[in-house]
């Protein structure tokens, strides 16, 4: 993926979720709560790139820190922006971030646990779970596919998670921008990620 990282602002990881209003959980009397530190710029990163059309692209959420002083379990993650009708999700898992070398990470190409079985094992979303008030050492990562060539941008996901014994969710940003390239005309953006090339950064 040819991508660009740009520092929007210097500004703090705040939360700017509005209680109240959004679709309601696909878990049954789940409540909105934020317990991931989100905002809308992604603490003033903006990141924008090319894609093929057509083929599996990975993306990390951004790096998550609990808020909160009970331990966080994740259940579900979905994109909520773009909708379905504009991409096709093929699953979200959860990496040790240890284990992959990542931090957080855009756009990597194929199917990262048969290319590089040695970083990229996949648990089921249920097995990240964060202590309160730290960092989570897990990364969630949407696997999908854009049909089509155009713009786009990943915005929003919706987290269902179980804290302090109740399950809750709650939005989290994204915030990249891209654009899907035909690998007909524009086969130069077709990069499948192996372990050969060194896992590490955006």
């Amino acid at each position: 993926m040819r991508i660009r990282v740009g520092r929007i602002a210097l500004v703090a990881m705040a939360s700017l979720l509005a209680t109240g209003c959004g679709p309601g959980s696909a878990f049954s009397g789940a409540d909105q709560a934020v317990a991931f530190t989100t905002s809308k710029d992604v603490g003033g990163v903006a990141i924008s790139g090319i894609v093929p059309s057509g083929v599996v692209v990975n993306f990390s959420l951004p790096p998550m820190h609990n808020q909160t002083a009970n331990r966080v379990q994740i259940l579900k993650a979905q994109l909520i922006s773009p909708p379905r009708s504009v991409i096709h999700v093929l699953s979200v898992r959860a990496y040790l971030a240890q284990q992959t070398g990542l931090g957080w990470f855009n756009g990597y190409q194929g199917d990262l646990p048969k290319n590089c079985p040695e970083h990229f094992k996949p648990h089921p979303l249920t097995d990240a779970i964060t202590r309160g008030h730290s960092s989570s050492n897990w990364l969630v990562v949407i696997s999908l596919v854009i049909p089509r060539a155009g713009r786009l941008h990943l915005g929003t996901a919706k987290i269902t998670y179980r804290s302090g014994g109740h399950v809750k969710w709650q939005y989290y940003y994204l915030n990249v921008a891209l654009k899907a390239a035909s690998p007909k005309t524009d086969p130069q953006y077709v990069e499948t990620y192996r372990c050969s090339r060194k896992a590490g950064g955006t």
